[in-house]
């Protein structure tokens, strides 16, 4: 992993931006935006902070790339369950 902090801010601004439209649902990176916001998460480096943006992050990125996610859908579930312990 480059830099965390770095591809965290880079997920939300894509996330955040205005003048996405319906299209952007079908946006060929989605996968890569999940693939990249789990190994976040999973990364030994990554303090509760950095693990809670990624949760949420991941939560935002289920709903803009539901197909994306779905297939990460048992990952996301495990994330919740540890964000909470």
């Amino acid at each position: 992993m480059l830099d965390p902090e770095w591809a965290l801010a880079v997920t939300g601004t894509a996330l955040d931006n205005r003048h996405a439209d319906d299209q952007y649902q079908g946006f060929a990176g989605g996968e890569q935006l999940v693939r990249l916001v789990l190994q976040v998460f999973t990364e030994h480096r990554s303090d509760a902070a950095l693990r809670d943006q990624a949760v949420e992050l991941f939560d935002r990125l289920m709903d803009r790339f539901a197909g994306y996610a779905r297939s990460a859908r048992g990952v996301g579930s495990r994330l919740k369950v540890l964000v909470s312990l």
